[in-house]
């Protein structure tokens, strides 16, 4: 029974030394064409086949429905477990637009709505976690749950738009986590961006790194 146990454990450090990367999504807006672009496929596929990404977080910005409609999607259901109505909301992170919504989705009445992708929405990645965020203080709290963490991809649409500026974008991102940030040209929607962007740097085949 104690040798099992210390196999358990084993196994489960084991687990979060492969399992240390996070992959954030950010405005995987759905467009209503029944064909489902290259790049979101790949993006599904990268995820699947990449081991090493323990946690997938949803960042849809402008989809207000979707979110009040969760029933059975993990994103949302997880999002409620862990970033709670206790969890505190840092002062600087209240904007006075977004109140109303700070705790969860970001959406502006006067803005179009929005929806994720159905083929990302409902990606099933065994084994991986996922998650609904949209703000800075809900990632910060998530890696000091998880400090095994070490590196985040990320991926989407308007790299140079909604990719960098959104709340949890890479603008900040590498400086605020600390840790080295990665994308891959297969899995956003305009990788024409990489080439022109000093902040990024060709590490080899698709993969870019933030420098």
């Amino acid at each position: 029974m104690v040798l099992n146990l210390f196999v358990q454990i084993s196994k489960g450090r084991l687990l979060q030394m492969i399992k240390n990367e996070i992959a954030i999504c950010i405005d995987f807006w759905f467009n209503g064409s029944k064909n489902t672009p290259d790049w979101i496929n790949n993006t599904i596929n990268f995820i699947d086949q990449r081991q090493e990404i323990g946690t997938v977080v949803l960042a849809t910005y402008d989809t207000g429905l979707e979110s009040l409609n969760r029933e059975g999607l993990d994103w949302y259901i997880n999002r409620d477990l862990i970033l709670h109505d206790n969890l505190p909301v840092p002062t600087k992170w209240i904007q006075t637009r977004y109140q109303a919504a700070v705790r969860y989705t970001p959406w502006n009445p006067w803005i179009k709505e929005q929806f994720t992708h159905p083929a990302l929405l409902h990606a099933g990645w065994e084994g991986k976690h996922k998650i609904a965020m949209h703000w800075w203080y809900q990632l910060e709290y998530y890696l000091k749950l998880h400090p095994h963490y070490n590196a985040i991809w990320i991926f989407g649409c308007e790299f140079n738009q909604c990719c960098k500026t959104r709340e949890i974008g890479w603008q900040y991102g590498p400086t605020l986590t600390g840790m080295p940030w990665f994308t891959n040209s297969n899995c956003i929607c305009d990788p024409h961006w990489l080439g022109k962007l000093e902040n990024w740097q060709h590490a080899h085949d698709t993969i870019w790194r933030y420098v």
